[in-house]
């Protein structure tokens, strides 16, 4: 992983484009994230800026992934981050479908839920055993 990031680094450096959120947001964003998975997060995208205060090559592609949403998006992706209630933190992509402003599923898209059990009657389940055990009597 090192001689990739070296190699990368060895371009011209990466300049912040106009189309990503700005620093202090992508911070906020990092932050957040931190405070809902803690290490999990910081070990998997590691921290939000290089020691010159430049943010990562991570934090800017999480700065593009989500110029096109508003701080409400965000948040609300948030929401629906927490209620989820997953484990680990989720990738770029996850969190951007859990920001965007879409319908829920339709039904036939939703798990199907159990029925309720039917009611059972002690007596018609000894009268029905009562009737197979005849039957299974008649055909020996």
């Amino acid at each position: 992983m090192k001689k990739v990031k070296s190699l990368l680094l060895q371009n011209e450096p990466c300049k912040p484009k106009p189309e990503q959120i700005p620093n202090k947001a992508i911070a906020r964003v990092w932050s957040k994230m931190i405070e809902i998975y803690g290490h999990k997060f910081a070990s998997q995208f590691g921290e939000v800026s290089y020691p010159n205060g430049s943010l990562t090559t991570t934090a800017r592609t999480w700065a593009q992934g989500l110029a096109n949403f508003n701080s409400q998006q965000i948040s609300t992706g948030f929401s629906r981050l927490v209620a989820t209630g997953e484990e680990w933190p989720p990738s770029l992509p996850a969190f951007v479908k859990l920001c965007r402003d879409e319908k829920p599923l339709a039904s036939y898209h939703r798990m199907a839920t159990a029925l309720p059990a039917p009611p059972v009657d002690p007596a018609v389940v000894r009268k029905n055993l009562s009737e197979i055990r005849k039957r299974m009597s008649m055909s020996h």
